[in-house]
């Protein structure tokens, strides 16, 4: 689908070379059928909290996954993918025990966001994009040139861009988002600042 198309593939090629890649959400495969086209992927780490929604997945909307058209591939089933990794937890939470202050874990070239919009789900997600915690893990959780795509309404922000550009892109948007937007992206003004060390005003 496009949808998935668009989300997938301008962070892919914007990355030099991804390899390792995390995609938190996208219970139905179709964000992760689209990663396991790059040829230079080894590693795809998919971390959706509800293992119900795969299964009914699979089972009624199979083509959503389906690899049998991607070069490369060694399934039919994109989920069965020798390189495909799916972790059946809370991804907020997994991010933020495996990618915390001091953690040491294997970082990620490229994390996709497919997960529930917090401009429309506010009572469910909205507090956990403003969570200091889970967006330093983010962070944490890139190599050098890692990217970050989300496919929430942050999308302009967060879009494809690398650490070194987030500043820009957050101070651009600060005056037009709305408010829960605005919240997140001041959370977040204040982790790339801390990060990057750079002086915003």
């Amino acid at each position: 689908a496009a949808y998935h198309e668009a989300l997938v593939h301008p962070s892919m090629i914007t990355h030099p070379d991804p390899k390792r890649v995390a995609i938190i959400g996208g219970g139905e495969g179709a964000t992760l059928r689209e990663v396991l086209k790059h040829k230079s992927v080894e590693e795809v780490v998919m971390v959706e909290i509800d293992e119900e929604l795969v299964e009914l997945c699979k089972t009624f909307l199979p083509e959503w996954s389906d690899c049998s058209d991607v070069e490369g591939r060694d399934a039919k089933s994109c989920f069965d993918d020798s390189r495909a990794k799916v972790v059946f937890i809370d991804a907020f939470q997994w991010f933020i025990d495996t990618f915390g202050d001091g953690a040491k874990a294997e970082k990620f070239d490229v994390i996709i966001m497919d997960a529930l919009d917090p401009d429309k789900m506010i009572s469910i997600v909205g507090s956990l994009y403003k969570n200091d915690q889970f967006m330093d893990s983010l962070f944490n959780g890139l190599s050098k040139e890692g990217v970050v795509s989300s496919s929430t309404t942050l999308r302009p922000y967060i879009g494809t861009k690398t650490r070194s550009e987030l500043l820009y892109y957050v101070s651009c948007l600060h005056s037009s988002s709305s408010s829960l937007a605005r919240e997140i992206l001041n959370t977040i003004l204040r982790r790339i600042q801390a990060r990057i060390k750079i002086q915003y005003t």
